[in-house]
């Protein structure tokens, strides 16, 4: 029996934009999305086959980016008052 208390709830989140990178050493994506807290870039090495399952490790487990990295990322859709901060 799972506990209701240890129960994960799972995020859903708005993708407004995404960009890739690519170097000898593998793939970076970073993902700017919306959800029920606010807007949020996040980070992560990704695996370069699929761009479907690419954004979705990357919501799911990338790391957040702050305001000021994820303006160069993403100029012109950051949405200041919006963006939660680290």
């Amino acid at each position: 029996m799972i506990l209701k208390r240890y129960w994960i709830k799972k995020r859903e989140m708005e993708v407004i934009n995404h960009t890739f990178m690519s170097t000898r050493g593998g793939c970076i994506g970073v993902v700017l999305a919306n959800n029920e807290y606010g807007q949020m870039a996040y980070i992560s090495v990704v695996g370069g086959l699929s761009e479907e399952d690419d954004i979705q490790k990357v919501k799911d487990w990338g790391s957040k980016v702050s305001f000021e990295i994820a303006k160069g990322f993403f100029p012109g859709y950051i949405d200041e008052e919006k963006y939660r901060s680290i």
